[in-house]
């Protein structure tokens, strides 16, 4: 085939299109697969971030819940009183009581009205992700905080409201070698098994 002055002819130019189109293709699946990693990770950041302000203030939370009215169950939410006060991450919603997290997780921050004790239910959609968001959570999250956790319990809540195959470990004061698994002590072995049994219970 005659070239012309300026390149390749038009055959190669096909070729070396369709090679950038497949070579495109899995740098696009690469590449959301690091944006995942990445995003995932500035959200452990977030929580560690949200969990030592909240403990930093726990005095002031308590004083303050004194002017909350008991919601359902009786406790205090108090995601309005942590995004007043600048706890809640500058990238995470608020939408009433619930607070949403960079990946759209849904979290009810509360305290028990007849202990005191800081209370945060994050729930977690199930899809393709799921499964690394609540290992990254246990393990970047909860293991580092075993030393402030009463206890930590997994649960696949359906669309019935019931929740099922739940599965509890307590921080560091509050476990021991029998009855009471710690935190602290999972490896990311036991975190996979939890939560495949969650989902499969």
């Amino acid at each position: 085939m005659k070239r012309d002055e300026l390149g390749r002819s038009m055959i190669e130019m096909l070729g070396v299109l369709a090679i950038v189109g497949i070579l495109s293709i899995g740098a696009i699946s690469g590449f959301q697969k690091a944006m995942f990693k990445h995003r995932l990770q500035k959200t452990t950041e977030e929580y560690n971030m949200l969990f030592q302000d909240t403990l930093k203030y726990h005095k002031e939370l308590l004083a303050l819940r004194r002017g909350l009215k008991p919601g359902e169950g009786g406790h205090y939410r108090i995601a309005e009183l942590l995004y007043n006060m600048g706890i809640v991450p500058a990238i995470w919603q608020r939408k009433g009581t619930v607070l949403y997290d960079r990946l759209n997780n849904q979290i009810n921050p509360f305290i028990r009205k007849e202990n005191n004790k800081l209370n945060f239910d994050i729930h977690i959609t199930a899809n393709d992700t799921s499964i690394f968001v609540c290992e990254a959570i246990y393990r970047d999250v909860f293991m580092q905080f075993s030393d402030n956790l009463y206890y930590v319990q997994t649960y696949r809540y359906d669309s019935d409201g019931a929740g099922k195959g739940a599965f509890q470990y307590f921080g560091n004061l509050y476990c021991n070698s029998t009855s009471r698994k710690c935190v602290r002590d999972m490896t990311l072995t036991d975190i996979r098994k939890m939560i495949n049994r969650v989902r499969l219970s």
